[in-house]
Formats: structure tokens, C-alpha cells, sequence
């Protein structure tokens, strides 16, 4: 690891961090309607892709990124 990392997590460390990634909570019907608010005024498809990509890091807390094929 980085110098600036810290120190090396434990097993224990890691299986924290690997089951709170697999923990999946179920959409509340808002969280429903404000994700298809959002879509409905895409304008085309590189609209629809980039506000999704956009709502899937707000919801995720994550880095999102997107890549059309080649």
C-alpha cells in the first residue's frame, strides 16, 4: 500500500468492507418516482446515459463511469 494508506487492513477490516458492499437495500417508491422524474426529461441518449450515470453516484456514494463500445 501507499505510504499515505495507513496501515494494511485486517482480515476483519476486509470482510467489513466486502459484506457492507454486498448488503442491497430495496428502493423506496419516492426514491422510484424521482429516478423516473429524472429520466423522463433526457432529451436523447447521451442525456439518458450521462444523468444516469450521474444518479448512480449520488445514490452509490461511489465513482460512476460510463463507456460506450468501441
Amino acid at each position: 500500500p501507499h505510504t499515505s494508506a495507513g496501515r494494511i487492513p485486517t482480515d476483519k477490516g476486509y470482510r467489513l468492507f466486502v459484506d457492507k458492499l454486498a448488503d442491497i437495500k430495496p428502493m423506496t417508491a419516492p426514491e422510484r418516482r424521482a429516478i423516473q422524474n429524472f429520466l423522463d426529461s433526457a432529451v436523447d441518449l447521451d442525456d439518458v446515459v450521462g444523468r444516469t450515470v450521474r444518479l448512480l453516484a449520488q445514490l452509490t456514494r461511489q465513482v460512476a463511469v460510463v463507456q460506450y463500445p468501441s
